[in-house]
Parts: C-alpha cells; sequence; structure tokens
C-alpha cells in the first residue's frame, strides 16, 4: 500500500489516523418476516469513531481509536 501511494506522488510518511466502525451481526435466517425481525436487535454499534451529536447544526465528530507514526 505504500509503495501504491508514493507511485501515485503521495507521501505516507506522518501520522495516521486509525478509525474503527464495526457492528454485531443480525443472525435472523433469510426470509424471516419484517414484523418479526424488528423485534429482535441486530446491526448495533460496537465500535465506533463517531460520536452522536444532538446538536442538528453540528455533523458528528469522528475521533480516531489510534494513531501510527510512518517513517
Amino acid at each position: 500500500m505504500l509503495k501504491d501511494l508514493e507511485k501515485a506522488g503521495q507521501q505516507p510518511q506522518g501520522i495516521w489516523k486509525v478509525f474503527v466502525f464495526a457492528q454485531d451481526v443480525d443472525l435472523l435466517p433469510p426470509g424471516t418476516p419484517a414484523k418479526v425481525a424488528a423485534q429482535t436487535v441486530g446491526g448495533v454499534f460496537v465500535a465506533s469513531a463517531v460520536q452522536i451529536t444532538f446538536d442538528s447544526s453540528q455533523p458528528c465528530p469522528l475521533e480516531a481509536q489510534s494513531s501510527i507514526k510512518v517513517v
């Protein structure tokens, strides 16, 4: 990947931020009727780089879970 960036004229060196997005899996079998499926929680975020805000004038801020220094 770093070589691809260099080929594209990008500088891969520096601080890289890591953003994690993960959610659980809805394990209902395919074909489950919608009214039954709606009673089961699935697809809930278990890790997210997004902080929810209820201020409609502000975007949801992203927060990196980690940083990596590429030299």
